[in-house]
């Protein structure tokens, strides 16, 4: 009994972090998603890349080594950064990157089988569903980019 208590307490400890990197292209959002090489590992549809926030690291420091080693980003080939906040009872941090260049990324890391532009009819026929709530939090602050980006252009 005391090993699964001590279990649970360091459970509700884990925090992660993750990235959604996106572009936009001719008034439509594609945002970036990987498919796991280990299927354990969240199974076989595309999904957010994530993972734990390491010690002495910030939420988006953590989201940023996320997307780097998992889809390849590169730091120099982004715009803007978003931080959405907390997901999953508090245990994910959200972040969404626009990119500048969709082609510029780098060869991902061993964990990633592979890696897809996708939009959100795409997401929600192939994404992982328990994330949907998420990616879609994440669209709703690429949609207000979009609206405000226009709204600065009409000045």
């Amino acid at each position: 009994m005391k090993l699964k208590e001590t279990y649970q307490e360091e459970d509700e400890k884990i925090v992660r972090a993750a990235m959604i990197p996106f572009y936009i292209k001719d008034g439509k959002i594609f945002m970036m998603f990987m498919q796991p090489s280990n299927p354990k590992f969240g199974g076989t549809r595309w999904q957010l890349c994530k993972g734990g926030i390491d010690k002495g690291e910030t939420p988006s420091t953590a989201a940023v080594r996320e997307a780097k080693e998992e889809l390849g980003l590169r730091m120099s080939n982004t715009k803007k950064l978003f931080a959405l906040g907390n997901f999953w009872s508090g245990k994910l941090h959200l972040f969404v990157v626009e990119v500048k260049d969709p082609k510029a990324f780098d060869k991902p890391g061993f964990e990633t089988k592979a890696t897809k532009w996708m939009n959100w009819g795409d997401w929600f026929k192939e994404g992982r569903r328990e994330q949907t709530k998420i990616v879609s939090a994440g669209y709703k602050v690429m949609n207000l980019n979009i609206a405000m980006t226009k709204e600065k252009e009409t000045k």
